[in-house]
């Protein structure tokens, strides 16, 4: 749990544009939406504009939260007609997102709506780069907020999807020349894992000190462990037996179809102790006549799942498996497991993105040693239970959906109040615990610095609020009070909110001279000086 404290008392008014509903929340990308922009705080009262992206549906507004309000405008029936004419050129593969931008006019209540909504907006987010080009004339540059919040590198992504040297390749040039002016545009481009960030960096040139990263998550607080009697009585309401369940999920997307039918190909035949249940949309995409022609009797495929019924799925499971051969991004579903307490064997793939800290919360496996590691797992009953413990730890601390929420809140209204101002050259980071005695005296060694361009971030991990924050101390401050505790996830957590081009670091009992900073200056002329101790 952490406290912001924002200087600056005036709401800002955001705007999420997509092409898609946020409710019902299925898949990947609805649930970041729904955990993203839920609780980005009272100060940032939230409107998000989407559509569907299926036929036979009205109009509808809704609030989802109390900060977040859904508004959905239906495509109008000449649009999908053009669309599946289109999706046909490309042998029959998803393409209503990505040529959104191209058939929107057939929709024009939907742009109208959304360049009317500009309008009324202090920041516009862009959930996905399709809904740019049709707005991005009504954007003022000078007075809003600009944020490309990138679920994958969508141009890379839908050259692994569609790339066939013919309509479908076309339709990627224009949809990479998109995103990359997008990413140019934007104040700040938030990435779902540092592999993505390095892939923006080379692929179209988008400097590390503007992208932010913004993980995927998990409602924590709808995710509960239980103990096997528990299990035990939910395996029987699922009409399964006593035996040991393993859980996959997944939307119908190809990596997870490809992942989905590995299971039940290599994986399921050579453990037939085990029941694996595949959750979710994947199982329409599954080769179902293969598992019936084998007589594979020990997968169950279950279809969708509302969130009721999938919560029962994981509550039952004793283990998880995330084979992910390919595909962009993190996997959502591996928050699911780590916050349901499951111990989780994954490949490399299914586990991008996610940084594990001291313990190891997961086991990486090749596709050959898959069964192997199952077996390891099941025999032996404290690495299970360590495996467990550390992913739910680990979920609670980083990928919680509430606290990311309220960070990310943190950092849009802080660079908004400041957007007209100049980003200053230093950001002074100060990890602080149980030192509030220090803190008044540090700040008047830094109110003294002879070098003004810069800002300051104090995380503090006290038990209490340090009293005396909303003081004027003739300089930016941001001050974040914490539980989390430890100096260099306080300085981490710092990083993520610093505007300055340097980082520079102090403890609260140091008391810097007044030319620290204007010494320190110098050596960021040159080159291939990227730190000074």
């Amino acid at each position: 749990m952490q406290i912001m404290e924002r200087t600056e008392k005036k709401d800002y008014k955001v705007l999420v544009l997509d092409m898609q509903p946020i409710t019902p929340p299925i898949g990947g990308g609805r649930l970041r939406l729904l955990g993203l922009y839920h609780g980005l705080g009272s100060k940032l009262p939230t409107r998000y504009v989407g559509t569907y992206d299926w036929p036979g549906e009205k109009f509808r507004e809704q609030r989802l939260s109390n900060s977040l309000e859904e508004i959905t405008i239906p495509l109008n029936p000449e649009h999908f007609s053009e669309c599946k004419k289109w999706q046909e050129r490309v042998k029959g593969k998803t393409v209503i997102d990505v040529t959104f931008f191209q058939l929107a006019h057939l929709s024009p209540r939907y742009v109208e709506y959304a360049q009317k909504e500009i309008l009324n907006a202090d920041i516009v987010i862009f959930t996905h780069p399709w809904v740019y080009p049709l707005v991005k004339d009504k954007l003022n540059k000078n007075h809003q907020f600009i944020v490309y919040d990138s679920h994958n590198v969508e141009g890379l992504l839908r050259m692994t999807l569609l790339d066939d040297g013919d309509f479908g390749t076309n339709i990627i040039k224009k949809l990479v020349m998109v995103e990359y002016e997008l990413c140019h545009s934007a104040d700040i481009v938030l990435a779902c894992s540092h592999e993505d960030m390095q892939l923006f960096y080379h692929l179209y040139q988008i400097p590390f000190k503007k992208m932010r990263i913004v993980p995927n998550g998990v409602f924590t607080n709808q995710r509960a462990i239980y103990n096997q009697e528990k299990k035990r009585k939910i395996k029987k309401k699922l009409g399964m037996d006593n035996r040991t369940l393993a859980i996959f999920i997944g939307s119908s997307y190809q990596p997870n179809i490809d992942a989905a039918n590995f299971i039940c190909q290599t994986i399921a035949p050579k453990v037939p102790e085990i029941t694996f249940a595949i959750c979710g949309g994947v199982g329409d995409g599954l080769n179902k006549s293969y598992i019936e022609g084998k007589n594979i009797s020990n997968v169950r495929v279950t279809g969708f799942l509302d969130e009721k019924e999938k919560s029962l799925y994981l509550t039952a499971a004793d283990l998880a498996v995330n084979p992910m051969f390919s595909g962009s991004g993190t996997n959502i579903k591996m928050f699911d497991f780590m916050a349901a307490g499951l111990p989780i064997l994954t490949t490399d793939i299914g586990a991008r993105g996610i940084e594990e800290g001291s313990d190891s919360v997961f086991k990486i496996c090749t596709e050959k040693d898959f069964v192997s590691e199952i077996r390891t797992i099941l025999k032996d009953s404290k690495l299970k239970a360590r495996l467990a413990k550390s992913a739910r730890n680990l979920v609670e601390e980083k990928y919680s959906w509430e606290c990311i929420s309220a960070n990310l809140g943190t950092l849009l209204h802080t660079w908004c109040t400041k957007l007209e101002k100049p980003k200053p050259f230093f950001t002074v980071i100060i990890p602080s615990y149980e030192r509030h005695n220090l803190l008044k005296k540090l700040m008047k060694k830094l109110s003294a610095q002879t070098w003004r361009d810069f800002e300051v971030i104090i995380v503090d991990q006290s038990k209490e609020i340090w009293p005396d924050r909303n003081e004027n101390y003739d300089f930016d401050l941001l001050y974040i009070h914490t539980d989390i505790k430890g100096a260099i996830k306080a300085r981490n957590s710092a990083a993520f909110y610093a505007r300055g081009e340097v980082l520079a670091f102090t403890y609260v009992d140091c008391e810097p001279l007044p030319d620290w900073l204007q010494n320190a200056r110098s050596y960021f002329d040159q080159a291939d000086i990227v730190g000074v101790e």
